[in-house]
């Protein structure tokens, strides 16, 4: 008896009989088919649906509200924005450029972070945080993996994040009413400290 032939969607033919026939494509096709099964699935996806749920959040529950008292809640924020970005890598042969969502979604993030780092006086977690994320991603070039396109807005926010808090303490570095208010060791002007002290009064002026 011949033995039947059952074609596949990929256009191979697999050899069925009835007793056991082995076909010489099959344990290649068969790979293949794996392969490109393991590539579809493992392509990465930018996130746009959840940096939009993040950021509105950010803005309307957190910055919305009257200022800042920091208390540990700021411990497991930035834990939980670290093990995010610790699973937002891919392959180097997946490399992509930055989304065009991505740097859309760029500003908003970098302004929350610098908020959160001003006024609610976080700047050591946060410089912890961007250390820990340099690490991550050189720990994980040396096993080919780069950072996909969820991960690049993360670095990203964070170095323009730190960016805008530099030229905020550069612009008040010689105030000395800042400095009186601040006289830790790290000195980061709270904003609403500046509102307080000048635009407030010059409003009422």
């Amino acid at each position: 008896m011949k033995p039947e032939r059952l074609k596949t969607s990929s256009g191979c033919l697999f050899c069925l009989g009835p007793e056991s026939v082995t076909c010489p494509g099959a344990e290649l096709c068969r790979s293949a088919g794996s392969v490109e099964m393991e590539e579809v699935l493992s392509k990465p996806r930018f996130h746009l649906d959840l940096w939009l749920a993040f950021t509105l959040q950010n803005w309307i529950l957190d910055v919305g509200r009257c200022g800042y008292s920091f208390s540990c809640r700021y411990v497991p924020l930035f834990l939980v924005l670290f093990l995010f970005f610790s699973g937002c890598f891919s392959h180097r042969k997946q490399e992509e450029k930055t989304p065009a969502a991505a740097w859309m979604l760029l500003i908003p993030n970098a302004a929350y972070y610098w908020y959160l780092i001003t006024e609610g006086q976080t700047f050591i977690l946060f410089i912890f945080t961007f250390f820990a994320m340099m690490a991550t991603v050189m720990h994980k070039r040396r096993r080919g993996m780069v950072p996909d396109g969820n991960g690049l807005l993360t670095l990203y926010s964070f170095s323009a994040a730190l960016v805008l808090v530099a030229v905020w303490v550069a612009w008040l570095w010689s105030d000395g009413v800042l400095r009186k208010k601040h006289s830790g060791l790290i000195y980061v002007p709270q904003p609403r400290c500046v509102y307080t002290l000048y635009l407030q009064q010059n409003n009422h002026t």
